[in-house]
C-alpha cells in the first residue's frame, strides 16, 4: 500500500491526540492538580505532535487524487 489519504487521516488523528494530551497536561498544571515535572514528561508528546503537523503540511500537495 501507497501512502496517501489513508496516510495522511490516521498521522493527523495521532497530531490531534498528541497536541490534545500535552494541553491537557498544561491545563491540569495551571489549575493546580499536576506538577510541572509531568508537563516536561509529556514534552515528547508536544514534540510528537508538532513533527507531525509539519509533516502534514510539507505533504499536503504530494498525495495523489486519483
Amino acid at each position: 500500500m501507497g501512502g496517501g489519504v489513508a496516510d495522511r487521516l490516521f498521522v493527523s488523528t495521532g497530531a490531534a491526540g498528541k497536541l490534545a494530551f500535552f494541553g491537557l497536561l498544561v491545563w491540569c498544571w495551571s489549575a493546580g492538580t499536576l506538577p510541572a515535572k509531568v508537563v516536561g514528561a509529556g514534552a515528547g508528546d508536544l514534540l510528537f505532535g508538532t513533527l507531525f503537523v509539519v509533516w502534514l503540511y510539507r505533504s499536503r500537495g504530494s498525495h495523489s487524487e486519483g
